[in-house]
């Protein structure tokens, strides 16, 4: 399995972001479609309080993908990550959730939990495989059925 840590997100890693997010093959997969610029990018990070963290590959210490955070409670968040369509299926993910998994443990949260577009196989795959439970459906901004599940930590 791939090593990785996981660091806190700045400003100065809209490039790279951008660069992940605002490819079709990442897109597709998320709730909003939307191209986002620069400017789209820093008018976001500005208006709250960004929990967002790189993945980063221990040995070789290149950026391979962020770790999306929202709706956190304290106790339970609502989690994501996008790896770099270059480090795809290379066991990157399941690295960055169990590195995930621990941080959050030892900030005191009991659980987590994400929305997964209901076509996407590979990662309902990879949820069910890190332990992750159905526990409902929403419908995304984009009018898409979306796949609610949880983890306990």
């Amino acid at each position: 399995m791939k090593k990785v840590y996981l660091r806190r997100l700045t400003i100065d890693d809209a490039d790279f972001v951008l660069e992940i997010r605002n490819d079709e093959s990442t897109r597709k997969f998320l709730d909003n479609h939307s191209i986002f610029t620069r400017e789209d990018f820093r008018q976001w990070f500005a208006s709250r309080e960004v929990n967002w963290l790189v993945i980063v590959d221990f040995n070789t210490e290149e950026q391979v993908g962020y770790v999306r955070t929202d709706k956190d409670d304290g106790k339970s968040i609502e989690i994501g990550a996008d790896i770099h369509k270059k480090h795809r299926r290379q066991g990157y993910a399941t690295a960055a959730y169990e590195a995930l998994f621990k941080y959050l443990k030892d900030r005191s949260y009991e659980s987590v939990h994400l929305g997964v577009l209901s076509y996407n196989e590979a990662a309902k795959s990879l949820y069910d495989k890190l332990g992750f439970k159905t526990i409902g459906m929403r419908v995304t901004a984009a009018n898409e059925e979306s796949v609610v599940m949880s983890r306990n930590l």
